[in-house]
């Protein structure tokens, strides 16, 4: 038998076949491992175990580790939100950057130091990508398509200072960067085909490291964007309008960075995903088939 606690613990307790419980009158002594039911004429004690449930958060700059439930958005409140959007299609992305992405030759001491405060506060997470169950459950839905900017362990880079190598990538993409001449529409193949070719090989070239984008569909390829506000790109295609792309972008980047300029990001965290995903390490591990009576 199986209760649910706050921040997606569980006692598992043992009672006999026969004995039937209301649990609004049970007492939880963590410090005795057992649970006590209070019952009008007698007192029933059995003992338990506390299971520790897997969960992602998503962590904005301001989150607070001693108070993690209150401040973090979890990623089950994130994807009930997202299913109360009454929309056909949805298109969700998610680009986590990480401080070894930020590090550059004169600022990696001060990143480094940065590392090692949260990795103090955030010592039973562990960094990683999204899982297929929490993509499975943004997608629910019609029309859903879920965009990531890196795949498992790997680490979402930056371009430079003003903005993210998936970002930036994601806005040449939507000003027709995938697009033939001629194209009046972004469709949702054009930003794949960009993304899946440009940011490995940005990666690769800035970092010497991985970085593939994540791509989950639900649905088929639908319009995203007009190009040039429905104009199209011209005869010579992305390369006569790229200049023009590249100061647009430049521009949303410098509103980005001034919005993010206090936000610190982590690279190496024993149980989380910090700086945008987390997951909550358990100590089963990642699989969940012990726990029957939570499917």
């Amino acid at each position: 038998m199986g209760i649910r606690l706050a921040e997606g613990n569980y006692i598992a307790v043992q009672v006999p076949d026969e004995t039937t419980i209301d649990w609004n009158k049970w007492i939880y002594k963590p410090d005795l491992g057992t649970i006590v039911h209070k019952a009008d004429s007698s007192s029933l004690e059995y003992n338990y175990l506390v299971f520790r449930v897997s969960r992602y958060y998503l962590l904005q700059h301001d989150v607070k580790p001693a108070k993690l439930a209150a401040s973090a958005l979890s990623a089950e409140v994130f994807t009930d939100a997202l299913r109360e959007i009454q929309s056909e299609r949805l298109l969700v992305v998610i680009d986590s950057c990480h401080a070894a992405g930020m590090a550059t030759s004169k600022d990696a001491e001060e990143i480094a130091q940065a590392d090692a405060e949260l990795l103090e506060e955030f010592e039973d997470f562990e960094r990683t990508s999204p899982s297929k169950g929490v993509i499975d459950a943004i997608k629910q839905g019609k029309g859903r398509v879920v965009f990531t900017s890196s795949e498992g362990k790997e680490k979402s880079w930056v371009k430079d200072k003003s903005s993210s190598i998936y970002t930036y990538h994601f806005l040449e993409a939507l000003q027709g960067a995938a697009n033939q001449p001629g194209d009046t529409e972004v469709k949702v193949s054009n930003l794949m085909n960009h993304l899946s070719k440009a940011v490995p090989e940005t990666a690769s070239k800035l970092h010497g490291a991985e970085q593939t984008p994540h791509f989950d569909m639900d649905a088929g390829d639908f319009i995203i964007a007009k190009l040039r506000g429905g104009k199209g790109l011209p005869d010579k295609g992305w390369e006569e309008v790229k200049p023009e792309a590249t100061q647009k972008i430049n521009q949303i980047a410098q509103v980005i960075n001034q919005y993010g300029k206090y936000i610190y990001n982590i690279n190496e965290v024993s149980g989380g995903h910090f700086g945008d995903v987390i997951y909550k390490s358990d100590s089963k591990g990642d699989d969940e088939s012990w726990l029957p009576w939570m499917k």
